[in-house]
């Protein structure tokens, strides 16, 4: 049975396809806005986890990804949603450290497959679109989320506060907002990290997101369009050679 124009619509949102970074860009940054917004321990952390789920497999469909990968991603992320919707899990223990752990897992495994289906499109495509900025801009995301996750697992590998103002910013919603803060090195100084090793993934934070955006996203955004302006500007400037001659 066929499938309406209504229906690829639909289903095209929601399990976007090759190129479409654009919704896994919107569901990053919606469920980063509700980490940050909302107290640590709510329902939201847990729609969170559900809304960065889907955002992970977005940005691996529309990196064509290969479809046996993406499947193992989809099943090790709905494990992830089942422990986070679990009443016997989600709470302060151990259990929910482990999620962190699992997210912080996911995510850096996954980046490496979408950067490469990213170049892999540029190849292809030999143009730069805004579809390319999209995916360019959704690895800086995941990164975003990704050391969040890692700052949670300090917690408990030190055994003690991450940051010097004490436990009760050691909270998912504070990880993240520090990781904003850090890689765009608009360092408010509000939270600072508390111990070696700490301060020694803020650095790599820094210096990694600064790099990234100085040259892959810098050079993306710089070439935006620069081929359909060659096929519009080459006949013009055909015309005007000929009329020299």
């Amino acid at each position: 049975m066929n499938s309406t124009p209504t229906e690829l619509r639909a289903r095209e949102f929601f399990l976007p396809g090759p190129g479409h970074y654009g919704v896994a860009l919107i569901l990053l940054v919606t469920s980063m806005f509700l980490v940050m917004a909302f107290p640590s321990g709510t329902a939201l952390d847990a729609v969170a986890l559900i809304i960065q789920m889907f955002a992970l497999i977005a940005c691996l469909r529309a990196a064509e990804t290969s479809p046996k990968l993406i499947r193992v991603f989809e099943i090790l992320a709905v494990l992830a949603i089942i422990a986070g919707l679990s009443p016997a899990l989600w709470g302060a223990g151990i259990e929910k450290d482990l999620i962190r752990a699992a997210t912080f897992l996911l995510v850096f495994t996954a980046l490496p497959s979408i950067a490469i289906g990213l170049l892999r499109q540029l190849k292809r495509d030999q143009e730069v679109t805004i579809r390319t900025v999209f995916g360019a801009l959704g690895i800086y995301m995941l990164l975003i989320i990704a050391f969040a996750s890692a700052f949670g697992i300090i917690g408990v590998i030190e055994a003690g506060p991450v940051f010097e103002q004490g436990l009760s910013r050691d909270d998912y919603g504070s990880f993240v907002y520090y990781s904003v803060t850090t890689i765009t090195t608009l360092g408010i100084g509000d939270l600072t990290p508390a111990t070696d090793l700490g301060r020694s993934l803020t650095g790599v934070l820094t210096l990694f997101g600064q790099i990234y955006l100085v040259t892959v996203v810098a050079l993306i955004v710089g070439n935006l369009g620069r081929r359909a302006r060659e096929r519009h500007d080459g006949p013009k400037k055909k015309k005007k050679d000929e009329a020299g001659e």
